[in-house]
Order: structure tokens, then sequence, then C-alpha cells
């Protein structure tokens, strides 16, 4: 939903994600989508690893969002059903989904991070116990 406020992780796809939007993550069932707190959860070796190779939303939309370029994609005043049915059809289905080889954020085309940038919100690190 691009909002800047994000307090939650997918830690099966490495995203970054809103209050909202974790919560329609985790309607899908942990066996599509685990969701953690950034805050209060603790992750293990897998999920670092898969927060660490995925690097965030960028990438993460550069795949899932690759044939996205006849939706429009919803905003934070989206309404709820409207934004359930996008992340829905995003992750669940995988409907806009291509495969990328991104070995780092400087490999991504320049018209994908000129598109999110301006929407990104990029965490502060933190110290995980």
């Amino acid at each position: 939903c691009n909002t800047r406020s994000t307090s939650y992780i997918d830690v099966t796809f490495g995203c970054f994600l809103c209050s909202g939007c974790a919560g329609i993550h985790r309607e899908f069932g942990t066996h599509i989508s685990r969701v953690k707190s950034i805050s209060f959860d603790n992750f293990n070796i897998m999920e670092l690893s898969i927060i660490t190779a995925t690097k965030g939303n960028l990438i993460v939309n550069a795949e899932y969002e690759a044939k996205c370029a006849l939706v429009s994609k919803p905003t934070p005043s989206s309404s709820p059903n409207i934004l359930r049915d996008f992340i829905t059809k995003k992750y669940k289905f995988k409907q806009f989904y291509e495969e990328k080889k991104y070995s780092d954020v400087d490999s991504i085309p320049k018209s994908i991070v000129d598109k999110s940038t301006s929407r990104q919100h990029r965490a502060a690190p933190r110290t995980l116990p």
C-alpha cells in the first residue's frame, strides 16, 4: 500500500508491512505467509537469511508486480476490500509474478527504482536480541 509506517515483516516473502497489510497477509495462513512484528518478535537464522536475500520491498515488488502494468495499485487511502483483493492476487495467487535475478539493489532497472523509491520507506537498522 506504500504507507511509510511499517511495523511488521512477512518473513516468507521478505517484505515490510504496515499493520493493515500485515492483517491481510495473516489471513492467508502460515502455509502462504508468515508475519512477524519488527519490534516484538524474534527471528531465526532462516528468516534473517530470507530478509537479507530479498533486500526488502524494492526487489520483492519488482518480482511480485512485474506483470502489474495494467492494474492500478492501491494506496494507503484505498478501501480495505480493494487492498485485500490486490494483496491476494499479488501474493496468494501470484497473478503479477515474474521471477527476476537481481543480485543487488544496484542491478534493478532504473524504471523500477524510480517508481518505488519515492514511496519506499527505508527502516533504520535494528539490533536483534
